[in-house]
């Protein structure tokens, strides 16, 4: 009789080891290898791990990265598993984690646990401390057009695309504030370019309707570039007569070749050098610009940059204002007499 309790004792207990092995065998244990953190990381950071596999922890100290003071690795050793698990590194907390080249989030490491037990890579960046080496150029869009459709489509294109005014591999996206953005590799030389809304018909302008330069930017150190769009070409061709007035100057004749001519008014702060106010050469000793209806009425005087070249009479008397109050006439053809730099000159 003990004997047969003894036989049926010891079959369960093989039995489980058996089953046991086979459980073993199909599990796995690995180690993370860190063989490069970003060179800002502040002296003796503590690095962890946090994952599924411990509820997202970002400082779990079972978790801690062991630092080889031989070779400048970090090492950690996962729990034993089968599957997969998720994963990311930090210092401490997730205002700490681990980004990529250019400080913007990334996704979540995975693996699934295999025969191989060692798994190499580098840390980026770290969001709170930002890029150190990126391959890329954010352009942000800081102000855009109150009258830009809300759900409007924003292209860039520039010599890196052919001048594609659609191109869909360079249609911005909007960032968690709402911005209009873009990332582009860095090149070896400097890019020409401008924003569109799909067409060169829809290109920006000046906040007076008028074409500007194209942008350029040279790729360096700088990460991040804030651009502000004042105006779409399509916008400023549907407004109506009375709504805006084409200035035609006709400047001395002393007036150096090359000279640039500012409008200075009150409807920007009496600037005389307002690049967004520079009229356009169109011939010999002649310039145009186009004014949007601001107000009623405007006052204003023409400079070549300063006010010691501000307008004046024909004798280097100062002026008034020039005015004009909006209504239906839609050009005005100015003279300008002298300027108080060259009055001599005009004597």
């Amino acid at each position: 009789m003990e004997r047969w309790i003894a036989i049926k004792l010891v079959l369960p207990i093989r039995h489980l080891a058996f089953l046991l092995l086979i459980l073993l065998s199909g599990c796995h244990q690995v180690t993370i290898i860190v063989k490069k953190i970003p060179p800002n990381t502040p002296p003796g950071s503590a690095i962890f791990i946090s994952g599924n596999f411990n509820f997202w922890d970002p400082g779990d100290r079972n978790y801690a990265l062991t630092l080889n003071p031989k070779d400048s690795t970090y090492s950690v050793l996962l729990p034993t598993g089968s599957g997969a698990i998720d994963y990311r590194f930090t210092r401490g907390d997730w205002t700490t984690v681990e980004a990529d080249l250019c400080g913007n989030p990334i996704e979540n490491h995975h693996l699934r646990y295999q025969k191989s037990d060692t798994i190499q890579l580098e840390i980026p960046s770290w969001k709170d401390l930002g890029p150190t080496h990126c391959d890329e150029v954010t352009f942000i869009l800081n102000k855009i057009p109150q009258q830009t459709p809300p759900d409007a489509k924003l292209y860039v294109g520039g010599s890196f695309n052919n001048w594609q005014a659609a191109d869909p591999q360079f249609q911005l996206k909007r960032n968690n504030k709402g911005q209009y953005y873009i990332r582009l590799h860095k090149l070896l030389t400097g890019i020409e370019y401008k924003f569109t809304r799909g067409s060169w018909e829809a290109d920006e302008v000046d906040e007076v309707g008028n074409s500007i330069s194209n942008h350029s930017f040279v790729f360096g150190k700088q990460d991040t570039v804030l651009v502000d769009i004042t105006g779409w070409k399509d916008q400023f061709s549907s407004v109506q007569n009375g709504e805006w007035i084409t200035l035609l100057l006709t400047v001395p004749k002393t007036t150096p070749d090359g000279d640039r001519i500012f409008v200075a008014a009150n409807f920007n702060n009496w600037n005389p050098h307002d690049m967004r106010y520079e009229m356009r050469w169109i011939r010999n000793w002649t310039y145009t610009i186009n004014l949007p209806r601001k107000r009623s009425h405007i006052e204003y005087k023409f400079t070549r940059g300063d006010w010691s070249t501000v307008e004046t009479d024909k004798y280097g008397n100062p002026l008034e204002n020039r005015r004009f109050t909006y209504g239906n006439m839609d050009t005005l053809r100015l003279d300008v007499q002298a300027w108080e730099d060259l009055v001599n000159d005009n004597l």
